[in-house]
């Protein structure tokens, strides 16, 4: 279906992934959302076109919807990553927390109070990232207390899992974590 929205719409292709976007079949909406970048990645309607999708009904769309927001803005910056905190639902959140850990100490650094109101978020998820993240950005302590708490340890495990998963192409079938 999104293939032949997109040759019927060859000489408006913003205008075929904006229908797509709001289109009822969630695989039709993230294959929108993960052309989004190199169709439309200098458009004023991208970036909200992406954010409006972080709050999808489908877990996919969410998480295509974060990947469109981060491709669309400079690598490394931490602008969508903070906008789609703000505006995600907690898988989204705890998602943007994998990007961080997997940023490295600069992201970390940059994003420091995001870390910080997450350590109070409503959701466990979230709040179980962001300890975990923090947590990292301390090298010593972290080995300590993984040598010690094998609940933390697998924590830490099954969340560098998650940021492996984030390197992973999503939106397109038959990628991402979930057709693992």
């Amino acid at each position: 279906a999104y293939s032949a929205l997109r040759t019927l719409s060859a000489a408006s292709p913003l205008g075929a992934i904006r229908a797509a976007a709001a289109a009822r079949a969630a695989d039709v909406r993230r294959r929108a959302l993960a052309e989004l970048p190199s169709v439309a990645k200098g458009s004023p309607l991208a970036r909200p076109m992406a954010a409006a999708a972080l709050s999808d009904a489908d877990v996919g769309v969410r998480m295509a919807a974060l990947d469109a927001l981060v491709a669309l803005d400079e690598p490394g910056s931490g602008a969508p990553l903070r906008a789609a905190f703000a505006a995600g639902t907690p898988d989204v959140r705890a998602d943007v927390l994998g990007r961080i850990a997997g940023g490295g100490a600069a992201l970390r650094d940059a994003l420091s109070e995001l870390l910080a109101r997450a350590l109070d978020d409503a959701s466990p998820e979230v709040r179980r990232a962001a300890f975990l993240v923090s947590v990292l950005g301390r090298p010593v302590l972290a080995v300590r207390l993984f040598e010690k708490d094998g609940d933390l340890a697998r924590a830490f495990a099954d969340l560098s899992r998650r940021t492996a998963e984030l390197s992973l192409p999503r939106g397109l079938p038959g990628f991402g974590p979930e057709t693992a």
